[in-house]
């Protein structure tokens, strides 16, 4: 909603944004950034906003209604002594490893909250939440063949544009092999000629030393490769770009009767449209 409330001139839909926008925040203000279900208690599905989603929540509400209230809370977060804990709810190191899908979670809050801090933050403020997406965001998604966390990089002032440019080169490798459409569900056999990551064997050894270790985790460690598969090996999926490109297990399963919708393609496209990579003439 904050992408399209800054997109479109219909007054109509942007009021109907503010007041969707509004009432989110509140309710999850009023409940101490617990997500509530119907029946009074905190959903199972994570139901605690970590604080940088609180800070980029906050912010997509100050900017899109101006209310003070909400900007209080942006500035309760920027200060310094929250940065530690900014920083290690930031750390997405066993993403990598396991509940792969955290990383499109990250990188989406982080999309707006760098596009708006940019506005809305001091040069110094804006410098270390670029740090941190740099370092703990992104760093162990680089080059994945994810044109999608691709987008986002780009979309910072942390890329300048080279000859030769690898994250250019990726992008339209990327967007090029993806299954035309319609996306048929496939069966991926288990890939070959891959070698291991190192830190994901030493993991996988503990968790089988230690079962106990997949509750503090939060999921299975399993041995991956220790560079990412092109988009034509990676797993048939709803939305392609939140699953492990560096996963070597067979999956899926042939059923032509069945399609995914294509917006992984489409969102990756878009964003690369938008930020002027992709162009009329390819």
């Amino acid at each position: 909603m904050a992408m399209v409330y800054d997109l479109i001139d219909d007054d109509e839909l942007r009021q109907d944004i503010r007041d969707i926008v509004i009432d989110l925040t509140d309710g999850l203000i009023d409940n101490y950034w617990w997500i509530v279900d119907v029946d009074g208690h905190p959903t199972t599905k994570g139901p605690n906003i970590l604080p940088p989603m609180r800070l980029t929540w906050s912010l997509i509400a100050y900017h899109i209604t101006g209310e003070e209230r909400f900007g209080d809370i942006v500035r309760k977060w920027l200060r310094d002594e929250h940065r530690q804990e900014l920083t290690t709810a930031s750390i997405t190191f066993f993403n990598h490893y396991a509940d792969y899908y955290g990383n499109n979670l990250a990188h989406t809050n982080w999309y707006n909250l760098l596009r708006l801090g940019k506005v809305y933050f001091s040069p110094e403020d804006y410098a270390f939440f670029l740090d941190l997406f740099d370092t703990e965001v992104h760093t162990f998604t680089r080059l994945s063949h994810n044109p999608w966390f691709n987008g986002f990089f780009t979309s910072t002032d942390l890329y300048t544009p080279t000859k030769d440019d690898p994250f250019q080169d990726q992008l339209i490798e990327d967007l090029d092999t993806f299954q035309d459409p319609p996306m048929r569900f496939y069966f991926l056999p288990a890939r070959t000629g891959w070698d291991p990551d190192p830190v994901s064997v030493i993991l996988y050894n503990l968790m089988q030393q230690y079962p106990w270790l997949e509750v503090l985790a939060g999921g299975s460690w399993k041995i991956i490769a220790d560079e990412p598969f092109p988009v034509d090996q990676q797993c048939s999926a709803g939305f392609m770009f939140q699953w492990n490109p560096y996963d070597v297990d067979d999956c899926g399963t042939d059923d032509p009767s069945n399609t995914h919708s294509g917006h992984d393609f489409l969102a990756a496209y878009w964003l690369g449209t938008y930020l002027g990579f992709v162009t009329k003439d390819m």
